[in-house]
């Protein structure tokens, strides 16, 4: 096969599980309605430094995913496709870029299959057709690893590819902050350290790579800092600084040490049962490859995985980064099975063994959807959806995984890796269109933001209650208050709804039932309600 023709087989797998499905839903709530709404005010005002957020600068992130949303709304309008749009080139640049990548250390052969791999785990489906910055810095952190290597393994000098990969460090930089120079920093020199070969940094150019570097990261965050003096201890000290070690505070999303190690298991799947298998194989192979390729994928995802466990406030999508350098070495492990290229049953074993482990697959789905009342529960509840409607995907990759178990056991292995990816891509494909159309009213406030817009006169006072719904921002353009009942004011909310003017509030069912609210319900949508202190129209 020729390697055209593996381009075009990822860009169409890519296309079937993100792009085809990229306006079909609306925006959610969390995440995607706050940075979809704050790349609309991006435009509207025409204030491309200081990101917004309700009308209040929004310091959470950097901007340059909010840039790239901005400019496709600027060129196909304020919609839902438009929103999503860079996630999905993006998450097909790191597929791409990965081949491109897993090529030069290895062969077209194991790049394409650590391709495929990365295409078809659930993190990076998800996360290319979501808008979330860190779609950004996976692309972004890619490429800097990418030219990194192509430069060092030039026997020419690679001079120019080093100069690339500091552009690819800045920008990843404007995509997420300082990780995104100071864990690939670590990374690179630990593989100096390791390879003993400090005298690469000579061929680096460092002097012309800092002020490549500075030339693309710095302006921004000068003029950000510039228009805003509370920017660099908002951002750099208590977001990024504190968040790392909650000094002085709780942790935004504290979780426990071993969090992404039971993270990794579900995210990198259907793959990650064979993480095992081609961490180890890896390691017993390090030192065979010249190029130092091995090595370098090890320490690229043992760093990052070790530095966010270390760290007092997790989230699943902080490990993403990684995902390349282990889709990489687990082609690596495939292709090698594939093609015995590699005398002995080392591999095979640990391919088979992985596999074993999926016969817990379907025991664990039962498990969780017939037995466990605390899954059925959260499912009807939080997503709206019935847990026997839920098995539906699960049951098809099963069958799928069976199919594919006896063409590895027929010794069909190319077979055997395409069944696996193909039957959880049916599982994601059947998710997107069995489940997520019921999900739908509980993760967005769209039509409910919607009925408000129609229903609210100026004049008329509007709050969100305990927590502010995103898409609402993007759906209707207006600002919102945010209402909350506290220890010291537990009656906030029934004293707005007792107002002689019109008032209205989105508020929780739940919130609405323990407080023993008697509003008029205006609408219904999930599990938020249009409540108002008046029923007529």
């Amino acid at each position: 096969m020729s390697d055209r023709a593996r381009v075009l087989i990822l860009v169409a797998i890519c296309g079937v599980l993100t792009f085809a499905f990229l306006g079909s839903r609306p925006l959610y709530n969390v995440d995607e309605g706050m940075h979809s709404a704050t790349s609309k005010e991006m435009v509207l005002t025409g204030d491309w430094i200081t990101p917004h957020h309700n009308g209040k600068p929004f310091y959470d992130k950097t901007a340059l995913h909010n840039w790239f949303v901005a400019l496709s709304f600027l060129a196909l309008g304020f919609t839902e496709f438009a929103a999503r749009l860079p996630a999905v080139l993006l998450g097909l640049g790191s597929v791409l870029l990965t081949f491109w990548m897993g090529r030069r250390m290895y062969g077209s052969g194991p790049g394409f299959y650590g391709a495929v791999v990365l295409a078809t785990s659930v993190l990076v489906i998800l996360m290319s057709q979501t808008i979330v910055h860190d779609i950004s810095l996976l692309f972004f952190v890619t490429l800097a690893f990418a030219l990194f290597y192509r430069g060092y393994s030039d026997p020419r000098g690679g001079r120019k590819w080093f100069l690339f990969s500091y552009v690819a460090f800045g920008m990843a930089v404007l995509a997420k902050g300082p990780i995104g120079l100071l864990l690939p920093g670590a990374v690179i020199f630990l593989f100096f350290a390791f390879r003993r070969d400090f005298r690469c940094l000579l061929r680096m150019s460092l002097p012309w790579g800092v002020l490549i570097f500075a030339g693309v990261a710095a302006p921004w965050f000068v003029a950000i800092s510039l228009a805003n003096a509370d920017y660099v201890e908002e951002f750099f000290v208590k977001l990024h600084f504190g968040n790392f070690t909650a000094k002085g505070s709780m942790p935004t999303h504290p979780e426990p040490w071993y969090y992404y190690g039971m993270a990794l298991v579900g995210t990198f799947m259907p793959w990650s049962v064979f993480l095992p298998g081609a961490i180890h194989r890896a390691w017993q192979r390090r030192g065979e490859d010249e190029s130092g390729a091995t090595l370098l994928l090890l320490l690229w995802a043992g760093f990052y995985f070790l530095f966010f466990s270390a760290a007092s406030s997790k989230l699943v999508t902080y490990i993403l980064p990684i995902f390349p350098a282990l889709a990489i070495l687990t082609g690596r492990l495939w292709h090698e099975v594939a093609t015995r290229e590699v005398p002995g049953a080392a591999a095979r074993r640990w391919v088979y063994g992985g596999f074993l482990a999926y016969v817990l697959f379907p025991i664990a789905t039962i498990w969780m959807l017939k037995v466990d009342p605390e899954w059925g529960d959260t499912l009807r509840h939080k997503y709206g959806i019935d847990p026997d409607l839920a098995g539906l995907p699960l049951y098809a990759f099963s069958l799928g995984l069976l199919v594919s178990g006896a063409l590895l056991w027929w010794k069909m292995t190319r077979a055997a890796f395409a069944g696996i990816g193909a039957s959880f891509g049916l599982c994601m494909i059947l998710f997107i269109l069995i489940l997520v159309p019921v999900m739908n009213p509980y993760q967005t406030s769209r039509e409910v933001a919607m009925e408000m817009d129609r229903r609210v006169s100026e004049g008329d006072k509007l709050v969100n209650f305990h927590r502010i719904r995103d898409t609402f921002l993007f759906y209707t353009d207006r600002r919102v208050r945010v209402l909350r009942d506290t220890p010291k004011k537990p009656d906030r909310l029934k004293r707005y709804l007792d107002s002689p003017e019109r008032v209205f509030v989105l508020i929780a069912k739940r919130h609405y039932e323990s407080k023993g609210l008697t509003a008029p319900i205006l609408m219904v949508q999930g599990d938020d309600l249009l409540i108002s202190n008046r029923d007529d129209p």
